[in-house]
């Protein structure tokens, strides 16, 4: 809502244009605003209630930007992690020539996947699988602190 002021230098509200924005709202949230409005303090002008909202929507925001740092790293360390168990079990693989015709006809036939065996790959496996849950926790969390910042701002209007 714009403050204008006038002639006696005491704030006043731009009448048509509060009730328009008014006009959509319920009774009650009107009253909150119109009671918001006669609580403004000196200084920045806003009321207590206001900057504690205000200062719970800026450490919401900064748990969200801490928590998408963190869902960064685990993300990074996951894929570094596939990367690791992939070359792990495929080493045995590895030839330094390319392959005779008897070898190809191994490698095209229909046969079974094979498994990894190796201990560390089989470790690095149950790690991504925790990284995994613990990313999906963070997001969903992530989507919880937003909806805490949308209900704050919705209370500030």
């Amino acid at each position: 809502v714009k403050m204008t002021g006038d002639k006696s230098g005491m704030p006043r509200l731009s009448i048509r244009k509060s009730l328009r924005k008014m006009s959509n709202k319920s009774v009650e949230d009107v009253v909150k605003q119109v009671q918001r409005m006669r609580r403004r303090v000196k200084g920045n002008g806003l009321s207590q209630a206001d900057q504690v909202d205000r200062k719970t929507i800026r450490e919401l925001q900064v748990k969200i930007h801490r928590r998408q740092r963190i869902l960064a790293i685990l993300a990074s360390v996951s894929i570094l992690g596939g990367i690791m168990v992939n070359e792990i079990c495929a080493a045995p693989d590895y030839s330094n020539q390319l392959p005779s015709a008897a070898e190809q006809a191994w490698l095209d036939s229909k046969r079974a996947a094979r498994r990894c065996a190796d201990n560390v790959a089989q470790i690095i496996k149950f790690s991504e699988t925790i990284v995994t849950f613990i990313i999906y926790g963070i997001i969903f969390n992530n989507f919880l602190l937003d909806g805490q910042i949308l209900r704050v701002k919705k209370d500030i209007e």
